[in-house]
């Protein structure tokens, strides 16, 4: 198990993803690493996709939900200039979560993969 995700900046010559792997619970320095990574592909893209995979996400310390709170309440004004986010998982109540997650952002496409369909996932954040 990771003690914090691992943090991929570019796909296939893209600068313009941000690539992440979660496993176990996820701390405020995860989040910030995922931050720093997002405002590096923001100043670098006019449009940002992200593709997650979660293996075995063991929750979110209570830091870490004030952090990623407060930064995506910072982003909202940027929310035009995230494209695609693609989540794989085999969690049904992180894919649910996204899911209304996704009611919520309506400009911003959201779409869930189960693990053995991570190709395809891949293949849509870079369409």
């Amino acid at each position: 198990m990771l003690d914090t995700p691992l943090l991929v900046t570019l796909l296939s010559g893209t600068p313009s993803i941000v690539a992440f792997l979660v496993e176990g619970p996820v701390t405020a320095a995860d989040v910030e690493r995922i931050s720093v990574m997002i405002e590096s592909a923001l100043a670098r893209s006019e449009t940002v996709n992200l593709f997650a995979e979660i293996e075995d996400l063991k929750g979110f310390t209570p830091e870490a939900v004030l952090k990623d709170l407060t930064y995506g309440l910072k982003k909202l004004k940027d929310l035009s200039r995230f494209g695609k986010v693609a989540l794989v998982t085999d969690q049904d109540w992180v894919r649910r979560v996204v899911v209304a997650e996704a009611k919520l952002f309506p400009g911003v496409e959201i779409k869930t993969f189960p693990s053995g369909e991570k190709r395809q996932a891949l293949a849509w954040v870079r369409s």
